[in-house]
Parts: C-alpha cells; structure tokens; sequence
C-alpha cells in the first residue's frame, strides 16, 4: 500500500509543479504488472527463486479533464534482461515520464554505474538508481534541519545538487 501511495503522490507533485489543476489521481492497474524469472537470481535481499517475480511495472496516471495526461511509469527489473516488453530500458533500469500535451513530453531517466562494486553493492541491477536515491535524502539533510516541524515534500525543498560526483 504505501508503494501504490508514493507513486499516487508523484503524479500529483507533477501536476503540483506545472500548476496542471488535478481531478483525479489513479493507478493504471491494467499496466501494472509483474514478469516472473527463468532462474535463481542473487540479489541484495537474497535470492529470487525462478517462477517467481522478477520484474514490477507501475504506473500512477494523473486524471485530468477526463483524460489521462500525466504517467508516471516505474519498472522495477532484478536483471536487465527481465520483462523486454515493457519497451527501452531493458538493459538498465528505466524512470518513465510522459506529459500529453502541447508539446508531448517524454523523458527516460536511467542512472547506472560504472563499476557498481566501488560503491559496495552487490545488485547485478538498480545499484545507480539507489545511489541516485541516497545522494538526494542524504544532500536534503541540512534543509530538512532547518525546516519548520511539520511533512515536507520534494517541492518544499530546494534543487539539492550532490557534490564530489566528478573526481
């Protein structure tokens, strides 16, 4: 549940920071799916035995006008050579954004590492895309600190640049 509500809630910041008035939120459960693995997969939480899930698709699709305008999509891949048919990006973990509109928006985020063991992971994919996760919550720290109590989301915080990242 609380996976279903963190995606909700990107569709909803998207729409927050283009000032997109947002009728309704939804997951897409026709595109949500799972792709189960062919073999045993080693990975940071232990093994994915084969048969079970390998792959996660999700998507949180902001509603507006009727239409569906704003997509989110996440896919989740424990091997990048799991679930080809959920389009590019196979071969890496892929952040998929689409704004419908005037103009169409699309944007394909991957994040990966060179040499994944340097930074002490064991995952044979994702290491990058977790490192790029770290690098905000930790570089959001001193803002967080100074922040008045109270919930604080990504727009409440200023653009956190990650240092030391060209040596």
């Amino acid at each position: 549940m609380k996976a279903k509500a963190a995606i909700l809630l990107s569709g909803a910041l998207v729409a927050l920071l283009t000032a997109i008035p947002l009728f309704r939120a939804e997951p897409s459960r026709p595109s949500v799916g799972l792709d189960a693995t062919d073999r045993d997969l080693h990975v940071a939480f232990g093994t994915a035995e084969a048969g079970t899930c390998g792959a996660l698709r999700t998507q949180a699709i902001a509603v507006i006008g009727g239409r569906e305008a704003i997509i989110i999509e996440h896919v989740n891949r424990l091997a990048p050579d799991l679930a080809p048919q959920w389009g590019e990006g196979a071969q890496r973990p892929v952040y998929r954004i689409r704004i419908e509109g005037e103009p169409d928006i699309s944007c394909d985020m991957t994040a990966s590492l060179v040499d994944p063991k340097a930074s002490g992971s064991v995952m044979e994919s994702g290491a990058g895309a977790m490192v790029a996760t770290a690098m905000r919550v930790v570089n959001a720290i001193p803002y967080v600190v100074e922040a008045k109590p109270g919930l604080l989301s990504a727009l409440d915080l200023p653009l956190t640049l990650p240092r030391n990242v060209l040596r």
